[in-house]
């Protein structure tokens, strides 16, 4: 199981957000940046490229990384909504970088929400480990039925899960089947939403 597709993501990720327009930012832009890095470089010191060992602390430390990334996302689109709903200042290509900006974080976010969480994480889904797997939260298509953990996903599933959740708002062949995965599932589509259909629209519109 290969740690560093998900943390080269999230390094993309942490410098596309020093690109945020100061509009959409809640706080200085190298804020988030530099916060989140602080948190992903001792879990990549600790497993660099393959995950030969778990430990509950980095898991924990990973999973809360990544949900304030997609918390902080969430304000940041606020804010710009609130902005552009006020009147604010704020030019069509600052609005399309914004939007471009938040909607790549949301995707991400989500990837590395799911690759954490799914059946109890990635080391417990490593079948060559001995921690037996968790029920899936996602359902997806190479699965038989809900119990079956024959199948085991890799990065590009989760990410093209995220992918479609941001551009359909909406589940397409990867079903969520817990609570949890259902409330990320609602919240990744409402930052899409948002972000796209009226931040982007209202952009095209100022053209």
């Amino acid at each position: 199981m290969r740690r560093w597709p998900i943390s080269a993501a999230v390094a993309l990720v942490l410098v596309l957000q020093l690109f945020l327009p100061r509009q959409a930012a809640i706080g200085p832009a190298w804020l988030m940046p530099v916060a989140q890095a602080l948190l992903l470089v001792p879990l990549v010191l600790s497993d660099p490229v393959r995950l030969r060992r778990e430990d509950p602390v980095f898991r924990r430390v990973s999973l809360a990384s990544a949900l304030g990334v997609l918390l902080v996302n969430g304000l940041d689109l606020a804010h710009l909504v609130i902005g552009i709903a006020t009147g604010g200042k704020v030019s069509a290509r600052e609005m399309i970088v914004a939007a471009v900006v938040i909607e790549v974080t949301n995707i991400v976010a989500n990837t590395t929400i799911f690759w954490e969480i799914d059946r109890g994480g990635p080391f417990a889904r490593n079948p060559e480990h001995p921690r037996p797997s968790e029920h899936p939260d996602l359902l997806f298509p190479q699965m038989a039925n809900v119990h079956d953990a024959s199948f085991l996903p890799c990065v590009t599933d989760y990410l093209f899960t995220a992918f479609t959740l941001a551009t359909a708002f909406s589940p397409t062949d990867t079903m969520p089947v817990s609570p949890r995965s259902k409330m990320l599932f609602m919240l990744g589509g409402t930052v899409s939403v948002l972000s796209l259909t009226l931040v982007a629209a209202r952009a095209v519109n100022l053209f």
